[in-house]
């Protein structure tokens, strides 16, 4: 969270990712692309980098107070079919669960802004 919280006094966008397999990481907006940049491991913008740890991804998702929720699996994953088949709901449960959420973190972050 340090590294996120540094990136944003710094001027940058910046969103906190999480795979909820058990890693965090921070994506840094550069030049209009997310950047990937994993302080814990000195890696920056090497997002199939997991890949090579043998990680079965199932959900990564990007947190930002100014860009909601965002699914970013597939920019880490290489199989889309593999990832939904260890999901534990079908894709439109998935789906429905991120409008749900993105509602929910939109109304959480406009009720702390004013």
């Amino acid at each position: 969270m340090t590294f996120y919280h540094l990136m944003k006094a710094l001027g940058y966008e910046t969103r906190w990712v999480v795979d909820w397999t058990d890693h965090v990481w921070v994506e840094v907006l550069v030049q209009g692309e997310w950047c990937h940049i994993d302080p814990c491991e000195a890696a920056f913008n090497e997002k199939k980098m997991y890949l090579g740890w043998g990680k079965k991804h199932t959900y990564i998702i990007a947190f930002s107070p100014d860009t909601g929720l965002e699914d970013v699996t597939m920019d880490y994953a290489d199989d889309l079919t593999e990832v939904q088949k260890r999901r534990d709901v079908t894709e439109e449960e998935f789906q429905e669960s991120m409008v749900e959420a993105q509602e929910e973190w939109r109304t959480l972050y406009s009720s702390q802004a004013g």
